[in-house]
């Protein structure tokens, strides 16, 4: 498997898009730890998106804490209304922090309806 690529399993909250999640089964990051270590595979890996997992726990810390290890790939969005990130309802700026300390390695990459011009929302790069 020496291609490097990685796929990974992307859990998503039930939320008010049933079109959107009309027959998507994951909605659990516990559940996704189960099928990442039955699966045991290299190249598959998990992808945290920090909206979603608001919206379904409302602890990203926690579900960060409990499943971190395991991510190869990081989505941020507001959790309250998916603009970009922020601190309100969840402290981005203190998750990203965090990503620094326990040296995440991985991608980041902002998965959001910016709330205005794209221009002026990307100020939670820096």
């Amino acid at each position: 498997m020496g291609c490097g690529h990685r796929w990974r399993l992307s859990v998503d909250h039930r939320g008010d898009q049933p079109k959107h999640n009309a027959g998507y089964f994951l909605h659990d990051y516990d559940q996704a730890a189960r099928i990442l270590d039955a699966v045991d595979a290299p190249t598959l890996g998990l992808q945290f998106d920090t909206f979603h997992a608001h919206e379904i726990t409302g602890d990203v810390t926690a579900m960060w804490e409990a499943h971190g290890a395991r991510v190869s790939h990081v989505q941020v969005g507001n959790g309250k209304d998916r603009h970009e990130p922020s601190d309100d309802p969840f402290d981005h700026p203190e998750f990203f922090r965090m990503l620094d300390a326990v040296g995440y390695k991985g991608w980041v990459a902002g998965e959001y309806k910016p709330a205005g011009r794209t221009e002026d929302g990307l100020g939670w790069i820096s």
